[in-house]
């Protein structure tokens, strides 16, 4: 609530406007009002000359340019209104409310009608209101319930809550659930006869989704749903192939004993090299027909690769290698064997007598991708591919 004073000899104040020519029923502590225009008005012989301090509404002014003296008319709480001569320059405003002091006097024109001549004017200035408001908690598992408190400034009458999940509220001070995590914007308007004001808290209130042990649960038996496959993998993978030369394998195997080959070398691979998925059967002709055997590719950018040909394998490469010695029609370099997610391709490096695969050449340079049952031709062995 602010006051303005007015020089000189004037009285009057501004008020809170309910409509034009109506006087408001505002707060009037303010003003020492000594008595009331109506009193006045009712009783003029008692108040003639007299010092009297009253409040009201200006509902009308007229300057002295049409007149010999300013005056206003100023209306009080039941409609009655005064006239009040002023020589304050300053114009009072239509519809204030204002504290008029002066003296009383009763007209000399052949009627009672009693008038104020102004000495002091104090104006009441209203004020909207300043929106402002807390909420407790700030954040909090859903659901979560947060109280907020009015904290707004000059008398607000009426209160506009929008807590940014689509609800609202009319309430001073409400209390509101969030229900679904996430983070809202909270806004509260404000308003009183002399206007209104919003106040927003962007990110104000902050709801995490709760606990959950089935998520924990959940997660664990992921983990070791995941090391399960991981130790079978490389249990599978340590197996690998015995060596040849050794049909009895390693000390405190569970794998059978490998009989050795005798038309074909295979270097075996160590058990950190995976097994490439499924069996090569050897079908030609010779004293390993019938003989299967499983495979492991040395890890490449191109795949996992298993080479095969008439030379042995360098250095003792810590791969697969299909060495075939006594085959004098194949290349030293005759195919590659390459697995790539699961899939077999074989790759022919051969020139002399291209790789087949059921009878049909496989260009040099080219993969053909092996399904099961494939027959793959490499000079006189004859392998079939099983799964």
């Amino acid at each position: 609530m602010k006051f303005r004073t007015l020089p000189i000899v004037s009285v009057l104040a501004l008020a809170l406007v309910v409509g034009h020519g109506t006087y408001a029923d505002s707060n009037s502590d303010w003003c020492d009002a000594t008595t009331t225009i109506e009193s006045i008005i009712d009783n003029p012989g008692n108040f003639e000359a007299a010092f009297v301090t009253v409040l009201g509404n200006v509902t009308q002014f007229t300057p002295q340019i049409d007149t010999t003296t300013s005056f206003y008319l100023l209306q009080g709480k039941f409609g009655n209104i005064i006239k009040v001569n002023t020589a304050n320059p300053d114009e009072p405003r239509i519809f204030g409310e204002y504290c008029v002091s002066g003296t009383v006097f009763i007209s000399a024109q052949g009627q009672v009608l009693p008038f104020i001549v102004e000495r002091n004017r104090f104006e009441f200035i209203a004020n909207s209101p300043v929106a402002d408001f807390s909420g407790t908690p700030f954040s909090g598992d859903a659901p979560l319930l947060v109280q907020f408190t009015d904290l707004s400034t000059n008398d607000p009458t009426s209160w506009q809550w929008d807590f940014g999940d689509s609800g609202t509220s009319t309430l001073q001070n409400p209390s509101h659930t969030y229900n679904s995590p996430g983070t809202y914007t909270v806004t509260l308007t404000a308003t009183n006869t002399h206007g209104s004001d919003n106040e927003t808290k962007v990110d104000y209130i902050t709801v995490e989704k709760p606990f959950s042990w089935a998520i924990v649960i959940a997660i664990a038996i992921g983990i070791l749903v995941i090391v399960g496959i991981i130790i079978l993998i490389l249990r599978r993978g340590s197996r690998g192939f015995k060596k040849q030369d050794d049909p009895g394998g390693d000390a405190g195997s569970d794998e059978p004993p490998v009989e050795p080959l005798e038309t074909i070398r295979i270097t075996p691979a160590p058990p950190t090299v995976r097994l490439i998925p499924g069996k090569l059967e050897i079908i030609s002709d010779c004293a390993d027909k019938g003989r299967d055997f499983q495979i492991a590719g040395k890890p490449t950018a191109e795949g996992n690769i298993v080479t095969i040909g008439r030379a042995a394998a360098k250095g003792g490469l810590p791969y697969t290698h299909i060495h075939l010695a006594g085959y004098q029609t194949v290349s030293r370099e005759q195919a590659q064997l390459i697995e790539r997610q699961g899939t077999l391709y074989i790759k022919n490096l051969g020139k002399v007598n291209p790789t087949q695969v059921n009878d049909v050449e496989v260009p040099v340079g080219e993969e053909k991708v092996l399904n099961a049952g494939d027959e793959i031709r490499l000079g006189e062995l004859v392998l079939k591919y099983l799964y």
